[in-house]
């Protein structure tokens, strides 16, 4: 896996304009896309809405940021067991 533990870019590409000169674009990152990509069934699995009772148990402050964490917990996972 990539050093910034995000796996790289997933669709990077590179553009030539007309007057010889290119642009690489590195796109979004494979963390991104796998995040972008959980259905509804894998934030399920892995919500945590939790209230703080020791300093390891995470508060999510609304629904929508603890689906958007789980779906980047999710990701996470993925690439862990993408980098075995």
């Amino acid at each position: 896996m990539s050093e910034d533990k995000t796996g790289g870019p997933a669709f990077p590409s590179t553009v030539e304009h007309g007057d010889g000169s290119y642009t690489n674009y590195r796109g979004l990152t494979v963390r991104d896309y796998i995040a972008v990509h959980a259905s509804e069934a894998d934030i399920a699995a892995h919500r945590t809405m939790l209230h703080t009772v020791a300093d390891n148990v995470k508060v999510a402050s609304s629904y929508v940021s603890a689906r958007e964490e789980a779906r980047y917990q999710y990701a996470d996972a993925m690439l862990a067991e993408r980098a075995k």
